[in-house]
């Protein structure tokens, strides 16, 4: 009878020879952090940072994040640069000391500065209602019962990571149909986040990256009958690395992905140019539902300084002093007026007896595809208790897959 035994080893040494049948091995590489933060600098350097987070979006996060159970140097989870992943046992202060602490890598206004941290990691999933933790200063949080001061430094485990597994079970995939063509001409009205959603593609920056050689540096002004390149869903140069290396239990359909999404809108006057102004103006953005949360507050030099990153929500009003925006459906008030407002009010108070003026708005929206949440398996925001009792589970599911984790 012919013994034909195959086996998979990670290890350097030679194969061994059981009762005199050698064995058939195929010799399969370790994976390590450091072997992985590498390969994603490469392929951000070779293809764009965008193609390298889409093959983020296929790794199994936890597998990934299991490495670091390994107590070796090359599996430091601070050797992973915040900007493609924050990986468990990840703290901000740690990052910062091996450089790894990256700022967001697209331009934001000067007000909104952010860095791809722990901190916010934990804002933005509390924002969200995913983690009930202490994620930031109690006007936040809506306790009146006494101001908590700064944060202890966080450390991405427990509650956090499980709130992050969370929010990445229940985030939309890259993408969520097969592209049908190679390109996509623009037709009058279309911006990039439209064209994403039609053609199922989760982030817009993914078309912008593709076609810099045609839109150039500003990606809220693209030109009817530009020819866009569609990026091939069948293909990335991560997951085909991964391939090569027979580690494919460490992919899936659905990875890691930050709950900060990118928002950028620019102003346009009547002739479609960016609008400008003879002095700074004030600008809000804020989150109307399921309670008021104000997300920015900024000063705008010009029409096409709006760039803040805001939580991955739907329910966002913008606000620009003097200028009558039309956004989600609704020109919105200041943050203080809306506050003002009736319950289910649905007029600015004061607009009649303002003098605005009302100039064409190309906009760029947030990184959430669909504005029907449900066709995009995105759960919505009016209860957000259901949606912390939702992390809750969750958490205790991830808890049983990864009890090394120690999670509670």
């Amino acid at each position: 009878m012919e013994n034909d035994v195959r086996k998979k080893s990670t290890h350097e040494s030679s194969p061994m020879v059981l009762a005199g049948i050698p064995e058939d091995v195929t010799h399969v590489p370790r994976l390590t952090i450091k072997k992985l933060a590498d390969r994603l600098a490469k392929i951000e350097k070779e293809h764009g940072y965008e193609t390298a987070l889409l093959g983020v979006e296929h790794l199994d996060y936890v597998e990934i994040c299991r490495l670091t159970e390994q107590k070796h140097a090359d599996n430091d989870p601070l050797l992973m640069p915040s900007r493609f992943m924050l990986l468990y046992g990840a703290t901000d202060e740690g990052l910062e000391g091996k450089g790894n602490l990256d700022t967001f890598p697209y331009e934001l206004n000067k007000d909104a500065m952010e860095d791809l941290s722990v901190e916010r990691l934990a804002r933005y999933l509390g924002t969200l209602g995913w983690y009930d933790g202490p994620w930031h200063k109690s006007e936040d949080q809506g306790s009146d019962d006494e101001e908590i001061g700064e944060m202890d430094p966080l450390e991405l485990v427990g509650d956090l990571f499980g709130a992050l597994c969370a929010y990445i079970q229940h985030a939309p995939e890259p993408h969520t149909q097969e592209l049908q063509d190679e390109t996509h001409t623009v037709v009058k009205g279309q911006c990039l986040s439209e064209i994403a959603a039609i053609h199922g593609i989760r982030d817009w920056r993914l078309l912008w990256e593709l076609n810099k050689d045609t839109l150039g540096d500003n990606w809220d002004l693209i030109r009817v009958g530009d020819v866009l390149k569609l990026p091939d869903t069948t293909k990335n140069p991560l997951v085909e690395w991964f391939r090569e290396n027979q580690w494919d239990e460490y992919l899936t359909d659905k990875g890691y992905q930050y709950p900060g999404k990118y928002l950028s809108l620019t102003l346009l006057d009547a002739n479609d140019a960016v609008l400008e102004f003879k002095e700074p103006v004030r600008c809000q953005v804020y989150r109307y539902a399921p309670t008021p949360l104000l997300l920015h507050e900024i000063e705008l030099a010009s029409g096409d300084d709006l760039d803040v990153l805001v939580p991955d929500i739907e329910h966002l009003a913008v606000w620009v002093d003097g200028v009558a925006i039309g956004f989600h459906g609704r020109r919105w008030p200041s943050y203080e007026e809306f506050l003002k407002e009736p319950e289910g009010g649905s007029e600015m108070s004061g607009l009649a007896s303002r003098q605005l003026r009302e100039p064409p708005l190309r906009e760029i929206e947030v990184d959430k595809g669909w504005d029907d949440p449900q066709s995009a398996g995105i759960p919505g925001l009016h209860d957000l208790k259901d949606r912390v009792d939702a992390a809750k589970a969750a958490i205790s599911r991830v808890a049983g897959k990864i009890s090394n984790f120690k999670l509670p």
